[in-house]
């Protein structure tokens, strides 16, 4: 497994989720954010929004920044060695459950190389997938160990794996529907003490759980899809996770329910059950049990509209075990030349997928232009290219994207964000304030959207308008020292000098240092005929930013205003040497 997946050491960050991931790890780690407050936060550090709670993934991951330094290898190569752990642990429960060794190890590995689960594998934050599997595995290990006359301490190891399943996502509720049929179905009726204790122990933290969540949450919701448009994409989905299980071909980043063929799925079904119809179990429990399992695991990720495959991580252990009863499987011999040969074969077909579709996250672009080929409908992955191409400088192919994004998801705040920006920065200003604007009109206090419609503006020259906008950002957030910079070159295009000082000056009570904020209040004294006062601002912005060349050229204007002429020819060959469009100053 750790052959076959080796080449995903190398492999960089994909910049979904992970990025910002990273990145916040590293803050929390620099800023010594309060263990507690990672506990009870967003995952992604956010205070408004959706609230995600993965506490347990925010601490492999700040383990990984601190062991790795924060280097994209060391998070790959943690989510390789977890994915083994999880293999290895199922095979202990399969061997625990009764299943020969070597139906069991070939189950196993069927886990460690299943082309469907490369997504929780190779890219960094589908480990959070594998990291319920290592906690339910050992939940159920552990109860099997103690219901079979193990001590309290294996009940108690079990209690704890479940409680950390639980704070890594709280699909591990679900264990509890499945325990009372596990339990009666394996005697555990003779042992009613332990099963009461049992029951009571994982309930008791279970709604320990739950309040710690509900306190964290503060009122944000959990992102729930309305249960309507849910079961719009519940068909969809089921058949898809499905097909894949079975034919894992047409594997993608982010599966688009638009992308979604349902003839894969349709197969795949009536491939299991003509095999559970035909083919004997020999552990009809077993039976039972894998596929419940399988069906309540997967039922969270149906009601949504992309289909992640690292979803499956988990689900797909009940389907093997169901299929680990059967009898062909079951009484699987090494010795068997046919059965073994076929099922190599098998493997072998598993492993050639795993490592093209694995290759696909190697890098941002590698990973964002397949995803597009494979869900070309998938509004995520166009404007994941439309910001790669923005990026790369091809801004007509950026829009190109991002406008079939917005096909898909016409009411995307961010993504008409990006494509403000687009325009903005490429001189379409009249475009991209209508995009910040009609932004505004849905998500009032959206961040960034305010100051982006005033730069809109600005470059309208409305800057009276530009101001309010401005100032409306500044509201929302009093700290953005850009807008505050921007706000005193607005009033200050107007004549309105005084408040644009003020604005200059709150900025540099935020960021002492701030170039801009000194070299405009350098021009302001400058154009009051304030000579000395623009060359003190000036020699403190040029202190600031010495390789700025427009520091240099204005501070050259004030010293030859207050006729220190060397000095200003100095500046200004500074200047020149700096930026040579300024060759002609004198």
């Amino acid at each position: 497994m750790f052959l076959v997946y080796s080449q995903a050491i190398g492999f960089d960050l994909i910049d979904f989720d992970d990025v910002k991931l990273a990145a916040l790890s590293r803050q929390q780690i620099q800023g010594h954010v309060p263990l507690v407050r990672i506990l009870t936060g967003d995952v992604f550090g956010d205070e408004t929004g959706i609230f995600y709670h993965r506490p347990v993934l925010s601490l492999s991951l700040l383990a990984d920044t601190v062991i790795g330094g924060g280097a994209p290898w060391f998070y790959h190569l943690s989510s390789i060695l977890l994915h083994i752990l999880a293999c290895c642990l199922f095979l202990w429960l399969l061997l625990q459950a009764g299943h020969k060794k070597e139906p069991a190890f070939l189950l196993a590995l069927i886990i460690g190389v299943h082309p469907a689960l490369v997504q929780a594998v190779a890219w960094v934050p589908g480990r959070n997938d594998i990291l319920l599997a290592v906690f339910l595995l050992f939940t159920a290990l552990g109860l099997f160990r103690y219901f079979r006359g193990g001590s309290w301490i294996w009940l108690a190891a079990s209690s704890l794996s479940y409680l950390l399943g639980l704070f890594t996502k709280e699909t591990a509720v679900i264990f509890l529907l499945i325990l009372p049929p596990w339990a009666l179905m394996n005697g555990i009726k003779h042992s009613r003490g332990k099963a009461f204790i049992t029951g009571a122990a994982l309930l008791g933290l279970s709604v320990f759980w739950f309040i710690v969540r509900q306190l964290s949450a503060a009122g944000r919701t959990g992102g729930d899809i309305p249960i309507r448009e849910g079961l719009k994409y519940a068909g969809k989905g089921f058949l898809s996770y499905t097909g894949k299980v079975v034919l894992p071909f047409n594997l993608s980043l982010v599966p688009d329910h638009l992308d979604v063929n349902v003839f894969p799925g349709l197969v795949a079904i009536a491939v299991l059950v003509l095999v559970f119809w035909r083919l004997r179990s020999v552990r009809p429990q077993g039976l039972f049990l894998g596929l419940l399992w399988y069906v309540l695991f997967l039922i969270p990720a149906l009601p949504n509209e992309t289909f992640l495959e690292h979803r499956l991580y988990v689900p797909l252990m009940g389907l093997l075990f169901a299929l680990g009863g059967i009898k062909p499987l079951a009484d699987l011999r090494l010795g068997d030349r046919k059965p073994t040969l076929t099922l190599a074969v098998l493997v072998a077909l598993l492993i050639f997928i795993n490592i093209g579709h694995a290759a696909g996250f190697n890098d941002r672009e590698t990973a964002w232009s397949r995803a597009v080929k494979v869900s070309p409908n998938s509004w995520l992955a166009n404007m994941s290219m439309g910001l790669i191409s923005s990026r790369s400088g091809d801004p007509a192919l950026a829009e190109k994207y991002y406008l079939k994004a917005r096909q898909a998801n016409p009411g995307n705040a961010k993504l008409q964000l990006n494509l403000g920006l687009l325009y903005l920065n490429n001189r379409r200003p009249e475009q991209a304030s209508k995009l910040f604007s009609g932004l505004l009109i849905t998500h009032p206090d959206y961040p960034g959207a305010n100051y982006n419609l005033g730069q809109s503006l600005d470059r309208l020259k409305k800057y009276d308008q530009a101001a309010e906008c401005y100032r409306r950002e500044l509201a929302n957030d009093s700290t953005n020292t850009d807008a505050r910079i921007a706000l005193g070159a607005s009033l200050a295009e107007i004549g309105r000098y005084d408040e644009a000082r003020a604005s200059f000056l709150s900025a540099l009570q935020l960021d002492q240092n701030n170039y801009e904020a000194l070299l405009n209040l350098g021009v302001i004294e400058f154009r009051a005929k304030n000579i000395a006062g623009a060359q003190d601002w000036l020699e403190r912005a040029v202190r600031a930013s010495p390789e700025r060349a427009e520091g240099h050229l204005n501070l050259g204007y004030a010293y030859r205003a207050g006729n220190r002429l060397p000095e200003a020819r100095r500046e200004f060959g500074i200047a020149a040497r700096i930026d040579p469009a300024y060759n002609n100053i004198k």
